[in-house]
Order: structure tokens, then sequence, then C-alpha cells
């Protein structure tokens, strides 16, 4: 689709694609049918000429053709990010990248921490390092999720334990599985002090918090990273029970003419 783009322009791309549409809507159609009507659209005439359709349909891999993206707002992160990696900046406010960050979007401040975090698996951060860059950046105090959790990543895979409070915080206020078993990996395996020993404390806390698939996968995780050291308590069976003699109650209420809902 992009291919056609770049030919015809987004103005004639834009109509095709609502003709389009309308012409197929609740109809199947196939990769030769698409083929003749876009060939046959009034609108494109001879502008699809050099389009190569066989390697698009049937020839194997990635067609020679890709398109063209500009980099500018990523290579923008990426200069920032080697800069810090080179080493700590002087001590203090740096309004300069305070300014930067400010006007970055939060794709770009996360591609920034990505590449940050890309960087320390060949050299880790200094602790005066990463202190400089939550002076600059307020990364401790961030309510976006997303930088928040590589900030937590980071600083783990850095060995600075003074992010343990927030990473057990974030780990007991935040269920989802795209941070939760990647943190509780990345605190496990960290080199601050106590590191296991608080991950199943944190598990052990928060066990009934977590939907049963996101415990049970980092209980997994944990039990290869401690030798099955993870535990936690289970209330399967009594919230079983629960139902069971909700639902006897329940039948005896509705029974006696009562209406079957609690405290009604």
């Amino acid at each position: 689709l992009y291919a056609i783009q770049r030919r015809v322009g987004e103005d004639a791309f834009d109509t095709f694609i609502k003709d389009y549409i309308n012409t197929f809507k609740f109809k199947l159609i196939s990769s030769q049918g698409f083929r003749d009507y876009v060939t046959a659209y009034p609108a494109f005439s001879a502008k699809l000429s050099d389009l190569n359709w066989d390697a698009w349909f049937t020839q194997p891999g990635m067609p020679v053709e890709r398109p063209t993206f500009d980099a500018t707002l990523s290579e923008q992160c990426t200069e920032t990010a080697l800069a810090w990696a080179a080493g700590p900046a002087k001590p203090g406010p740096n309004i300069a990248r305070q300014a930067q960050w400010a006007q970055w979007s939060s794709q770009q401040r996360s591609f920034m921490l990505d590449t940050l975090l890309t960087n320390t698996e060949k050299a880790p951060l200094s602790v005066a390092t990463l202190r400089n860059l939550d002076t600059c950046y307020d990364l401790s105090t961030t309510k976006n999720s997303e930088q928040k959790f590589r900030w937590c990543v980071l600083c783990l895979r850095c060995g600075d334990a003074v992010i343990v409070p927030l990473v057990v915080s974030f780990l007991s206020t935040q269920g989802r599985m795209k941070y939760t078993r990647p943190l509780y990996r990345e605190l496990v395996k960290s080199s601050v002090p106590r590191a296991k020993e608080i991950a199943l404390a944190t598990l052990k806390n928060n066990a009934n918090f977590y939907h049963p698939i996101c415990r049970k996968m980092v209980q997994q995780d944990l039990n290869k990273a401690v030798g099955g050291g993870a535990k936690y308590v289970r209330w399967g069976g009594v919230t079983a029970i629960t139902v069971v003699a909700y639902f006897a109650w329940a039948v005896m209420r509705v029974r006696a003419h009562k209406c079957p809902i609690p405290f009604v």
C-alpha cells in the first residue's frame, strides 16, 4: 500500500481507499482481484507501470522496495543516550538537556531510555551517571509507567540499590505482565543486596493482587532463579468454597421469594 501511495500521491490514494472500501465491503477479494482493481483504477492511469507485482505476491523474502522513514526524532534520542553513556555530566541541573526532555514526546523519552538499556548490556552506567540522569529528568517521580519501568530496569542492571523501594512500589501497584515479569527477572538477578529475598517477599505480599496467570508466570520465573523458593499463599480453595456457599445461600433466598443479592 505504501508503494502504491508513493507513486500516485496521498490525495489520489486517500480517494482510492474510500472507493475500495465502498466497493468491497462485506465481500471477499483475492490478491489477483486486488491487483486488477488497482491497475484499472482511473485516477492511477500509468503511474503504477513500474510496480513489480510479482515481487510482492509470489517471490520469497522482503521486496527490494522498502519505505523510507525520517529518523530525525530518533537520532536526537540516540545522540543524547550515547552522550550519557560516555560518562556522567557535570553535577547539578543541565538546562539544555532538561529543555530537550520537556520538548520530547513520551515515545522519544522511552526510546532514549531503551538506547541506554541496550548500552548497559556492554557497559553498565556508573552510579554518578544515574544520579545525574534522575536529577535532570526526575525519572524516580515520573507517573509514566513506560518510563518508570525502563528507569527501574536501568538502575537494577547497574546495581543501584537506591531504586529498590521504587521497584517494590511499582510491582505492588502494577499487575501488567509486560512490566511485572521483566522487572521481577531484573530484580532477582540484580547485584543489589538481598535482591532475591526482596523479589520473593514482594511476590508473597502481592500474590493475591496479581491475575492468576501473571502470578503463575512470575512464580515460574523466580523458581528458575532461586531454585523453587518462590511460594505464596494460595486462595483458590478458599475462593471456591466461598462461591459455592454463596450460591447455596442465594438458592435458599430465591426459594424464600427473597432477592439473592446480599443486603437487599
